[in-house]
């Protein structure tokens, strides 16, 4: 009889993809009690030297985030699984959004933010939220390899059918031997020298994996050790921009709603629940699917946030047979989980939720979802 050799996870794409959603699942679970935690630390809070530890907590817990959605991310664009969602977009008021974000830290490192951004308006058809993603990773990239005192420039040109992006620094630089091999995956792993600081190795694999899906190119450019780096991005400006831009919309103000909570680790639903109280809401537990639909029915939610992986039933039976029972029709469903792909977002939406949110998910994404009335 012939045995046959068992399967490894790098030649089984499913078995990877599977492995790496649960791994996300582990990992994001425990970061939303801590991130909420911390947000009610911060509202109850007044003394100075307390709301800078709290700080301290919220900007480590959103990088083992992001280094969390890297990580998985990478393996997505490697797959070929990540589609952009274009529309038009002012690519100056884009830089200026990820100036402001990055501000904060580079405040905190002793570093200098500057920019040379177009003065007049450039339309361009993109996805902004992947094309924030490339200024961000770059951005961030810049700051962690400057030292203080040191300057991070954003240039932005457009020229002809294309636009020029620049992001440079004055600080540790690239090796002459390293440059070509920059945007590898995992090739940053080795501290930079002059820095004991370890990467992963994800964001620029991820950058220009995001900048060639935009049918752009990028490029990293150093004179050596200790004389810092520029990354240069070319996108093609295509098409005729709109005539009109539509601004967004404000979300409307949250007015006092009831609530279910219902997580089976117990420290992320009275985290959570503590925090929708203290924003006005009547809020209420249950930490699996049996006390989640009898607390539908006794409470009366208008709002249920619902983890999917619960120890007796899953969320999304829970979520198809509230949705079969008339009398709940307008309850609003939304998925509150650790499971972040497309498949189970999918699954959310044919189950009958209403929303679907990631963990840790931070207090702003949390009050447009209870606004959305959609």
């Amino acid at each position: 009889m012939i045995r046959k050799k068992p399967r490894r996870a790098t030649e089984d794409g499913p078995f990877e993809a599977e492995f790496l959603s649960l791994l996300a699942h582990e990992l994001r679970n425990p970061l939303s009690p801590i991130l909420h935690s911390a947000a009610i630390l911060r509202m109850l809070c007044t003394d100075e030297q307390q709301q800078k530890a709290i700080a301290t907590i919220d900007r480590q817990v959103k990088l083992l985030a992001h280094l969390v959605d890297d990580l998985v991310e990478g393996a997505r664009l490697q797959r070929g699984l990540v589609t952009l969602k274009n529309q038009w977009v002012d690519i100056g008021e884009l830089a200026q959004q990820a100036l402001e974000a990055m501000q904060p830290k580079a405040e905190a490192q002793g570093q200098h933010l500057a920019a040379q951004l177009p003065t007049d308006p450039i339309q361009m058809l993109c996805d902004p939220v992947r094309l924030r993603q490339v200024l961000d990773h770059l951005l961030d990239n810049a700051s962690i390899h400057t030292q203080a005192g040191g300057t991070i420039t954003l240039e932005i040109e457009a020229r002809q059918d294309e636009l020029l992006i620049r992001i440079s620094d004055n600080g540790l630089g690239i090796a002459p031997d390293a440059l070509p091999h920059v945007f590898n995956m995992h090739s940053a792993a080795a501290p930079t020298a002059g820095s004991s600081v370890k990467r992963l190795g994800v964001g620029l694999a991820i950058t220009r994996s995001l900048v060639e899906l935009h049918g752009g190119a990028i490029r990293a450019e150093s004179a050596g050790p200790g004389r810092g780096s520029t990354f240069v991005i070319t996108l093609p400006l295509v098409g005729d921009p709109p005539r009109k831009n539509i601004e967004p919309q404000q979300a409307p103000a949250v007015p006092s709603l009831r609530v279910l909570v219902v997580d089976d680790n117990i420290d992320a639903a009275q985290s959570l629940a503590e925090l929708l109280a203290l924003q006005g809401h009547v809020v209420e537990k249950a930490y699996d699917a049996a006390s989640a639909l009898q607390a539908v029915e006794t409470f009366q939610p208008s709002i249920v946030l619902l983890d999917i992986a619960l120890p007796d039933l899953d969320g999304y039976e829970v979520a198809s047979q509230l949705r079969a029972r008339p009398e709940f029709k307008d309850v609003r469903l939304i998925a509150l989980t650790a499971y972040g792909s497309s498949k189970h977002r999918a699954q959310s939406r044919a189950a009958g939720f209403d929303g679907h949110l990631t963990k840790p998910v931070s207090i702003e994404a949390l009050k447009r979802a209870l606004a959305d009335k959609e």
